[in-house]
C-alpha cells in the first residue's frame, strides 16, 4: 500500500486503498506533525509534550499522549506500531522515500538550483516549478502548535527562495510576458522582498511596459521610505536608472541572436492587435472614430502586503479566468465582508494575478459606496471612456448613451473591471460590460443579493496562521519570534481583522522603543482598544462608524438592534435571546439580524445563531453607552438574564425533574419558553449557550433582578453539571452566584450557592473544602435567622460523611432529608434519599436493609417517571450484588443502568458504571471484557478530567499484571 504524507499546506495523509485518511482531532494532528518534522528520528516524550501543549500540558499528559498516538495508529492502519514506533521514552515515525511531499520538494529544489548554477535554465525552471506545485498553502496550516517552529519558518523561507530562483530561470528563457502576472502577485504577497520587485521591473520592461516598471520602483521606494525610513538597495536603484535610460543591455537576447545596438524610446502605444504585453491578444480593434482604443492598467498596488486567502483567490480565478467553463453574459464575482476585512486587498491581488489573462486592460474604480456620497456610475463610465482613448469632448452626456458607448468599446475585448466598495447592485449594473471577453470583480460591505447572476463570495476574518503571517510581515520576524505570548495576545485582540492587524503592526513599526508586550497591554483594556487601533488617518472605529451610519440611514430597526447587541455579554446570540433583548417577536428579531448580516455588521453562525466580531461588539457597546439611558440599559440586562432563566428552567426540569424547588420565592418576570423536544435538544441548547451563560457574570450588580437570577442559576443548571461535569463551568457559575447572593444580602440565596460549592468540592474529592462551605452555609443561615435554609445542606453534608467513611452520620442526615421531601411531596427527592440510605446501609454491612431502600426507591421511579434516579438505584443494586460475589446479577443491573445513563446523557455516572462492570468481569475471569469496560470508562474520564480516572487505570494495571504473571 502506497501512503503519502502532505505537510506543505494543511496536514493530510492519503493511501491508494482508502484515499484520504480521516485524521483525528487537533491534538493528535499536532502529535503527528511534530513526529513528521523529525521523521525517522526518535522524538522524546518531553519534546512532543512541549511541541503540542507548550506550557499548558494537563496533569495526565502522559496518558493523553498515549491516547493520541493510539488514535493516530488506528487512523493510519498501524495497529502493530510499525509506522509509529515506541522507543525508550520517545516516539518515532517511519517514513519511506517518496512518502512525504516535503522530501519531494527538497529534491526538486536541489535539482533546480543545481541546474540554475550550471545555466541549464529549461531544466531549472521545470524542476523549480515542480517543487512549487507541491505547495497547497502554509506548511502545517491547520496545526497552530507549530506556528512558531523554527523548521516551519525555514520552510517558508525556502519557498520564497525557490520562487525567486524560478523567476530568474524564466527570465533567462525570455518568458518575461508570462511571468509578469505571477511576479505582481509575489510582490503583493511579499512587499518588502526586493528581489521580486527587481524581477518584476525587468519583466515589465522587457514586455514593453516601461512606465509600469518605473511605477513598480516608485511604489517600492515610497513604501520603504514611509514605513522603514530606508532607500531601496543599490542594485535595484541601478536597475531603475538603466530602465530610465532604456539601456540596450537589459533587452532579452535569445541564444544565437545579436543584442540591439542602440537604445530605444517607448511610444507608450501599440497596434491594437497586440495587447498591452505585445503578445497579440487575438482581438481586433473595435474602437470608434472618437478615439483609438488604449489599453490601461489601473490596478492599485497593494503596498502593505497580502497573505493567505488562497481559497478565495481560487474561487475568483475559477469564475473569472478565460479558461473557465463558458456561460452566457459577463462573469461577475462579488466579494462582501465587514469593513476592514481586506476585501480590496483580496480583489486587487486577484486582479494582479489574472492580469495576463486580460491583455486589453484592467480598469479600476473606487465607488465610495460605504461613504455618504457614493459615486455616480455614469461619471465612472465617462472617466473610463477617456482613459481608454475616447476624446473627452465626444463622450456622450446622456447616461444611457454613455453605457452604450462603453459596452460597444469593450465588445470583443478582454478587460478586467474591478469595482471597489459598491453601495448596492444599482450602482454596479451600469458598469458591467456586455461582451463575453470581459470580467467584473466587485467588493462591497453589502451582500448585493439583487446582483443577479453574480457569484457571491464571503470574506471573513483571517484564520490564526494567516493573521500571524500578516502581522509578521508588518512587524518583522525578529520581533515576533522574540515575544510569542504578547503576539498571541495582540492577534486575539485583533480577532483576525486585517485592518486591525495592519494598524497594530504599523504602531509598533512607528515606535521602535515599544515592545510588543507594551502594545498588547494597551489593547488588553477593552474600553480603550478601539482608541489604540488607530494610526494617522486610519482607524478601525472610523470604518465601523461608516458601516453603522449606512444601516442607520436605511433601517432604524436594524440600527437599534445593533446598538442593543452591544449590551450582550457573550460573543453570539440565538434568535430567541435576541427577541427578548430587542423586545420584539422572534420573526422581527430574525429580520433585524438578517439585515445586519447583509450589512456585514453581524455574522450568521448556523441555524438561528448570530455572532458579532469582537471589535464590532466593542463598537456596539460604545453606541449603547451613547444612545441608551442608564435605565434602558438596566432593563435590557434584566431581559437578558430572565430569558436565560426561562431556558435554564425548561432545560433543567427536563434533565433532572423536580430538582428545581429550593424554598425560594418564584422568580417574577420570567418569560414563557417553549419546551425542549428532548434531552438532546436541551443539551444542544446548553452547549450553544454555555459561554454566554458564563458571560452573564459581567451583568452582576446591574439590578436586584439580575442578581436574583445569577444567584439561582447554578442550581437551575445543576442537572447539566451533574450529567456532563464541566468543573470550570460549575465553579464559575457558583462564584458568580455567590457574589450575586452577597449583593442581595439574602441568606437563603447564599446557602443555596454554598451547597453548590460543597457539592463541587465533594465531586472533586476535596472534602476539607466541601466541609468549609457547609460550615459557611450554617453560619450564614444562623446570622440571617433562617433555620429552614439548613435543609439545603443535608444532602451535601451527608455525602461528605460518606466520603469520610462515616455512613452512620450520613444515614441520619439523609433520613432527616427524606422526612422533608415526604412533607413537600418531592417524589424525585424521595427516590434519591432511598438510594443514599441504601448506600449508607451497604457501607455499614447491612445488605438486607440496603436492598429494601433500593427497591423502595425503584418503586417510586416506576414506569419511567424518574429515569435519572432509576439509573442510580440500579447501579447501586449492581454494587450490592458485586459485594456479595454475585457478578452475573451485578452485570444485569449494571447493564440496565448503563442503558438509561446513555439515554439521558449522564456521562459521569456512565463512566462509574463501566468501572463497576469492569470489576464484575474481572471477578468472573473475563479480562478481555473487563479491559473493554475500563477503556470505555477511561475515554470518558479523560475527557471530563475526573478524579476517578486514576483508580480505574490502577485497576487495569493490576489485572494486566496478574494476567501476565499467570502467563509466565
Amino acid at each position: 500500500m502506497v501512503v503519502r504524507f502532505a505537510v506543505l499546506g494543511p496536514l493530510a495523509v492519503a493511501d491508494d486503498d482508502a484515499g484520504v485518511v480521516d485524521l483525528p482531532g487537533a491534538l493528535p494532528r499536532a502529535v503527528l506533525a511534530a513526529l513528521i518534522l523529525h521523521a525517522n528520528q526518535p522524538v522524546s516524550v518531553d519534546r512532543l509534550v512541549h511541541a503540542v501543549w507548550g506550557d499548558t500540558a494537563p496533569a495526565t499528559v502522559g496518558a493523553a499522549l498515549r491516547n493520541h498516538v493510539g488514535r493516530l495508529r488506528h487512523a493510519l492502519g498501524d495497529p502493530d506500531g510499525r509506522r509509529i514506533r515506541t522507543d525508550a521514552g520517545a516516539y518515532r515515525i517511519r517514513l519511506d522515500p517518496g512518502e512525504l511531499d516535503l522530501d519531494d520538494f527538497e529534491q526538486w529544489r536541489s535539482d533546480g538550483l543545481r541546474a540554475a548554477r550550471q545555466s541549464r535554465w529549461d531544466q531549472a525552471s521545470d524542476s523549480l516549478a515542480r517543487a512549487l506545485a507541491l505547495w497547497r498553502g502554509e506548511p502545517f496550516a491547520d496545526v497552530p502548535a507549530l506556528v512558531f517552529d523554527e523548521r516551519v519558518r525555514r520552510l517558508r523561507e525556502d519557498r520564497r527562495l525557490v520562487h525567486e530562483a524560478r523567476m530568474d530561470a524564466d527570465l533567462h528563457l525570455g518568458l518575461h510576458r508570462e511571468v509578469s502576472g505571477e511576479l505582481q502577485a509575489l510582490v503583493g504577497a511579499e512587499p518588502l522582498h526586493e528581489p521580486f520587485h527587481r524581477q518584476l521591473m525587468l519583466a515589465l520592461y522587457r514586455s514593453g511596459r516601461q512606465a509600469e516598471a518605473l511605477e513598480t520602483y516608485r511604489s517600492l521606494r515610497r513604501m520603504l521610505v514611509d514605513e522603514l525610513g530606508i532607500e531601496p538597495s543599490s542594485d535595484i536603484r541601478e536597475l531603475h536608472r538603466r530602465i530610465l535610460s532604456a539601456d540596450p543591455a537589459l533587452d532579452f537576447v535569445a541564444p544565437g541572436a545579436q543584442p540591439r545596438p542602440t537604445a530605444r524610446t517607448h511610444s507608450g502605444a501599440r497596434e491594437a492587435t497586440d495587447g498591452p504585453d505585445g503578445g497579440g491578444s487575438g482581438y481586433a480593434n473595435h474602437g470608434a472614430a472618437s478615439g483609438t482604443f488604449r489599453p490601461v492598467a489601473q490596478l492599485p498596488f497593494v503596498a502593505t502586503g497580502f497573505v493567505g486567502r488562497e481559497t478565495h483567490l481560487a474561487a475568483i480565478r475559477r469564475n473569472l479566468a478565460p479558461d473557465r467553463p463558458r456561460t452566457s453574459g459577463t462573469p461577475v464575482v462579488a466579494l462582501s465582508g465587514y469593513g476592514g476585512v481586506g476585501k480590496t486587498a483580496l480583489a486587487v491581488t486577484a486582479a494582479h494575478r489574472l492580469a495576463s489573462s486580460f491583455p486589453d486592460g484592467r480598469l479600476y474604480a473606487g465607488l465610495l459606496g460605504s461613504g455618504d456620497r457614493p459615486r455616480d456610475p455614469h461619471e465612472v463610465i465617462g472617466r473610463w471612456l477617456a482613459d481608454l482613448g475616447d476624446d473627452p469632448a465626444a463622450i456622450p452626456a446622456d447616461a444611457e448613451a454613455r453605457e452604450h458607448r462603453f459596452r460597444s468599446l469593450l465588445t470583443h475585448r478582454r478587460v478586467l473591471l474591478v469595482l471597489d466598495d459598491a453601495r448596492d447592485a444599482a450602482q454596479v449594473r451600469p458598469l458591467i460590460p456586455g461582451g463575453g471577453g470581459c470580467a467584473v470583480l466587485v467588493t462591497s460591505r453589502s451582500r448585493l443579493p439583487s446582483l443577479l447572476g453574480a457569484v457571491h463570495v464571503e470574506v471573513g476574518s483571517l484564520p490564526a496562521d494567516e493573521a500571524l503571517e500578516l502581522f509578521t510581515t508588518v512587524v518583522g520576524v525578529g520581533r515576533v519570534t522574540a515575544e510569542p505570548q504578547a503576539v498571541g495576545a495582540i492577534l486575539a485582540h485583533c480577532a483576525g481583522m486585517p485592518l486591525a492587524l495592519h494598524v497594530a503592526g504599523a504602531r509598533l513599526a512607528n515606535r521602535p522603543s515599544w515592545t510588543i508586550h507594551t502594545l498588547a497591554e494597551r489593547l488588553d483594556v477593552e474600553r480603550r482598544r478601539l482608541d489604540e487601533l488607530a494610526v494617522g488617518d486610519v482607524a478601525v472605529r472610523a470604518v465601523f462608524r461608516t458601516g453603522y451610519a449606512n444601516v442607520q440611514s436605511e433601517d432604524a430597526a436594524c440600527a437599534r438592534a445593533f446598538t442593543l447587541l452591544g449590551l450582550l455579554p457573550g460573543a453570539d446570540v440565538g434568535v430567541r435571546s435576541a427577541a427578548a433583548l430587542f423586545e420584539v417577536p422572534v420573526d422581527r428579531a430574525e429580520a433585524a439580524l438578517e439585515g445586519l448580516v447583509d450589512a456585514h455588521l453581524v455574522q450568521s453562525r448556523g441555524a438561528d445563531r448570530y455572532g458579532v466580531h469582537d471589535l464590532l461588539r466593542l463598537y456596539a457597546a460604545e453606541l449603547a453607552e451613547e444612545q441608551l439611558s442608564a435605565a434602558d440599559r438596566v432593563r435590557a440586562a434584566e431581559r437578558i438574564v430572565l430569558h436565560a432563566a426561562a431556558a435554564a428552567l425548561a432545560a433543567g426540569e427536563l434533565q433532572v425533574p423536580g430538582r428545581l424547588c429550593v424554598g425560594l420565592p418564584e422568580l417574577v418576570g420570567v418569560p414563557p419558553h417553549p419546551a425542549f423536544a428532548d434531552l438532546d435538544d436541551a443539551a444542544a441548547w446548553y452547549e450553544a449557550e454555555r459561554v454566554n451563560l458564563r458571560a452573564l457574570a459581567s451583568l452582576g450588580g446591574a439590578s436586584p433582578v439580575v442578581d436574583d437570577v445569577l444567584a439561582r442559576l447554578p442550581w437551575m443548571l445543576r442537572g447539566f453539571f451533574g450529567l456532563r461535569i464541566s468543573w470550570d463551568d460549575w465553579s464559575a457559575f457558583a462564584q458568580t452566584g455567590l457574589a450575586a447572593a452577597e449583593r442581595l444580602g439574602s441568606g437563603r440565596h447564599q446557602c443555596l450557592v454554598h451547597s453548590i460549592l460543597a457539592f463541587l468540592h465533594f465531586e472533586r474529592g476535596d472534602l476539607d473544602q466541601a466541609e468549609h462551605w457547609i460550615r459557611t452555609a450554617k453560619s450564614t443561615a444562623s446570622a440571617h435567622g433562617d433555620p429552614d435554609a439548613r435543609g439545603l445542606l443535608l444532602e451535601p453534608e451527608a455525602f461528605i460523611a460518606f466520603g469520610r467513611g462515616d455512613p452512620e452520620t450520613g444515614r441520619v442526615l439523609v433520613e432527616r432529608l427524606l422526612v422533608l421531601q415526604e412533607q413537600r411531596g418531592y417524589v424525585f427527592g424521595q427516590s434519591a434519599c432511598h438510594n443514599n440510605l441504601g448506600n449508607a446501609y451497604l457501607m455499614m454491612g447491612e445488605a438486607g436493609r440496603a436492598r429494601a431502600h433500593f427497591e423502595r426507591g425503584l418503586a417510586l421511579c416506576a414506569n419511567g417517571v424518574d429515569r435519572f434516579n432509576e439509573s442510580y438505584l440500579r447501579c447501586s443494586l449492581g454494587e450490592l450484588h458485586l459485594g456479595a460475589h454475585e457478578p452475573d446479577a451485578a452485570l444485569e443491573q449494571f447493564a440496565a443502568a448503563l442503558g438509561i445513563m446513555r439515554d439521558i446523557r449522564d456521562e459521569r455516572t456512565e463512566a462509574y458504571t463501566l468501572d463497576c462492570m469492569g470489576q464484575a468481569y474481572a471477578l468472573i475471569g473475563d479480562n478481555v471484557a473487563a479491559r473493554a469496560s475500563w477503556e470505555a470508562a477511561v475515554e470518558i474520564l479523560q475527557r471530563l478530567n475526573h478524579p476517578l480516572l486514576k483508580p480505574v487505570l490502577e485497576r487495569m494495571a493490576e489485572v494486566e499484571t496478574a494476567t501476565g504473571a499467570e502467563g509466565r
